[in-house]
């Protein structure tokens, strides 16, 4: 696995309309990881952790609130931490932590062996998953008028859509 040339997105929303924000994070370390005959499985017993401070919306105001009034504000979060519980079929679980609380969350898995990327995606709700109503609050009040729709209803959504494009190499 290319940790270099892999990358960790997400996309989060604002308005009622519910208007994309995406963004990724710039660091993040592998842990685990082991050659196997196939791609997924290689990922087996593996470990991510997520720096929050790395978060890159390329809007550096954005990327300040997101930490200040976000991460900042859970419980024990400057890392998210990611770990494989188990794999099935094309559905990879994780147990996903971040603000003192852990969730099972499902990603899809998609291969794509000529360019060498394994493709996950999965959703999360920042609220119902890690119980981070008190944060995502903050952060709203700090972006109101950023997020508010032309209905004049400022919104910030708790359910963020995850995605990880992870390079690897055959040996």
């Amino acid at each position: 696995l290319d940790a270099d040339h892999s990358l960790v997105q997400w996309t989060a929303y604002k308005t009622t309309s519910k208007v994309p924000v995406k963004g990724e994070f710039k660091q993040f370390d592998l842990k685990g990881v082991q050659p196997a005959k196939d791609m997924p499985s290689t990922l087996k017993n593996a470990e991510i952790e997520i720096n929050v401070f790395s978060v890159f919306t390329n809007e550096e105001e954005r990327d300040k609130k997101i930490i200040l009034y976000l991460f900042e504000k859970m419980g024990a979060t400057d890392k998210i931490k990611v770990k494989v519980s188990k794999i099935e079929g094309d559905t990879l679980f994780a147990n996903v932590t971040m603000n003192e609380k852990t969730k099972e969350v499902p990603f899809k898995m998609e291969v794509d062996k000529k360019r060498g990327i394994l493709n996950l995606t999965g959703k999360i709700d920042l609220v119902k998953d890690f119980g981070a109503e008190k944060p995502l609050k903050l952060l709203n009040k700090a972006c109101y008028n950023l997020h508010m729709g032309e209905d004049g209803i400022s919104k910030t959504w708790p359910d963020v859509d995850l995605r990880a494009f992870l390079k690897y190499h055959k040996e």
